[in-house]
């Protein structure tokens, strides 16, 4: 009887020391290498008894060839594969709390991170001609940002960013009175520098970008006020100012994938 322990031991430890010394690299295991096959028949078996001993092998374990799965949109620091976000939607609250609707999109460019191209488009066309009533405008921004801090420990694409941006626009403001009327596109227009700070909302896609832009902006109007049904041109003029010409609180909404989630494909 201590015979046959003795020898139900030592057979388990062989075992045990056969299932320590498999590999535990997906990227290592080929059905072509003669060790791994055993490991896997080795695997394979959900129980065998050796003299009186029972060995119970689990298999939670499954081997695949990454290879067939090539990850595809994303960005490698050093040997970590993050998931790569493209960029953002994004509307501004300011423009909206004024009644002028708009939505944008901003997109990555090249893989570090440190450069985005935007567009903004903002249209409100509200006319009741029986009031002389006119709240109108039709506008078209376009920026580029350097980000300071594209992996800022809080996610991609957040912290200061530095950049510049240009505007044309239309627009038609009459409230019973006098109005001011600008109404071929390109004519008005703007350009400027910018910064700002994209804060996170959570850990989530959400986040608040805060921005303001200082520069150039010239707009070229008639001014005009009605007269029973007709409209009278007092004058046309342009106006050029320098100083604020952009300030934007933006929700913004991440399109992409973000870092710590994994793919399935």
């Amino acid at each position: 009887m201590v015979k046959h322990r003795l020898i139900g031991v030592r057979q388990t430890a062989v075992a045990a020391m056969l299932l320590l010394s498999a590999p535990v690299m997906a990227q290592d295991v080929t059905a072509e290498d003669p060790m791994n096959a055993m490991i896997a028949r080795l695997l394979s078996q959900r129980k065998e008894t050796v003299g009186d001993t029972v060995i119970k092998v689990n298999t939670d374990t499954v081997f695949f060839d990454v290879s067939r799965y090539p990850v595809t949109n994303t960005l490698t620091a050093g040997n970590l594969s993050l998931p790569r976000p493209i960029g953002y939607i994004r509307t501004n609250f300011l423009a909206d709390a004024v009644l002028i609707p708009n939505a944008g999109f901003e997109i990555t460019l090249g893989r570090s991170y440190r450069w985005t191209v935007g567009t903004d488009f903002y249209l409100q066309w509200i006319k009741r001609h029986w009031q002389d009533r006119y709240y109108q405008t039709y506008a078209w921004t376009v920026d580029v940002r350097r980000w300071l801090s594209p992996d800022s420990g809080r996610g991609f694409l957040r912290g200061w960013h530095v950049g510049a941006l240009a505007s044309a626009f239309t627009y038609d403001f009459e409230f019973g009175g006098r109005g001011h009327q600008s109404p071929v596109f390109f004519r008005s227009f703007a350009v400027g520098v910018e910064t700002g700070y994209n804060i996170p909302l959570g850990h989530g896609r959400w986040a608040l970008d805060i921005s303001g832009a200082v520069g150039f902006m010239h707009r070229s109007e008639n001014v005009y006020h009605p007269h029973g049904h007709r409209y009278i041109l007092d004058r046309r003029r342009s106006r050029n100012f320098f100083g604020p010409v952009n300030l934007g609180v933006s929700l913004n909404y991440t399109v992409g994938h973000l870092r710590g989630e994994r793919r399935h494909r």
